[in-house]
Formats: C-alpha cells, structure tokens, sequence
C-alpha cells in the first residue's frame, strides 16, 4: 500500500511507472490512451491494424509487470506499487470523441468497460485475460486457471484466465 508516501514521492514514483509502461507500450505497436491513477488503458489494433494485436498486449503486459518489479527492486525499504494486468479484445469504436484534437483518441464499447472492471481484480504480477482473448492464446498457456467474475455494470458472469 503506497497510501502515506507523500505527494513528491507518488509523484516520481508514477513518472517512472507511466514512462516505462509507455515505453514497453510503444516497443509493442501499441498505443497509450490514457493514464488513469496507477492504471494504463493502451490499445492494440489501432488505428492500424495487427493480426498479432492479441500477442502484442501480452507481451506488452508482461513488459509493464517486468518494469514494475525493477522499479519496486530500486525502491527497497518503500512500499511496492502493485500492478495486476488485464486484457480484453473485441470491437469498440475508437477515434477523436468529444474532441478534434488528436490528444483525445480513444476507445470506447464493452470491450474497454469489461477491462476495466476486471482490473479490480488482478493480483499485483498477474495477467487476466478475458474468454476472447484466451481463446487465441491458449495453447501456449495450458496452466492457465479460469475464474468467473460478475462485474459491476456488466450483465451476467465474466470468464477470465490467470496468466501469470
């Protein structure tokens, strides 16, 4: 728990989180949307469109729980930041809303809100996945445990599977 830290040293502590999980965000063709608290909403796909879009977010969110270890190791003695990671796929309609500025892509639809309230539970290192997306990578995760989850403001239970 970071609570009681201090602004200046949240303040720093979240710079490195969000310029290295940009950076592992970028290396993997994906792009940043927005910064949210201790959360990263990146997307995968667009506005240029990748087959591999489904590897390329495990990779990244296997990059960005890397990254969080290395930050956690240098700050020895403090509270670690813990970080759980979560991917969903599907359609959503991304671009420019409420806004011409090109700061204001991004995605909106099911597929980010079920992200999003997954998130809430994701043990600090592990990757949930949703049904979609386990379904093109699950081969290479056969130890991969399902769990179900009624989220809030989604109708009927959500399939998700531990990773890592």
């Amino acid at each position: 728990m970071l609570q009681g830290i201090g602004a200046e040293r949240m303040a720093r502590l979240m710079d490195g989180f969000y310029r290295s999980s940009y950076d592992v965000v970028i290396s993997h063709d994906g792009i940043v949307d927005k910064f949210m608290g201790d959360a990263c909403l990146a997307l995968f796909n667009v506005p240029i469109r990748n087959s591999d879009h489904v590897q390329l977010a495990i990779r990244s969110g296997v990059g960005i729980l890397e990254t969080v270890r290395d930050l956690n190791d240098r700050r020895k003695g403090e509270p670690d930041l813990a970080i759980g990671v979560t991917i969903s796929t599907g359609f959503a309609l991304a671009g420019r809303i409420g806004s011409n500025r090109p700061t204001d892509y991004t995605a909106i639809g099911d597929v980010v809100n079920v992200a999003a309230r997954l998130q809430e539970h994701a043990a600090a290192g592990e990757i949930l996945v949703t049904r979609e997306v386990f379904g093109a990578i699950a081969e290479g995760y056969p130890s991969a445990r399902r769990r179900e989850f009624q989220l809030k403001g989604i109708t009927g239970l959500v399939s998700a599977y531990s990773l890592m």
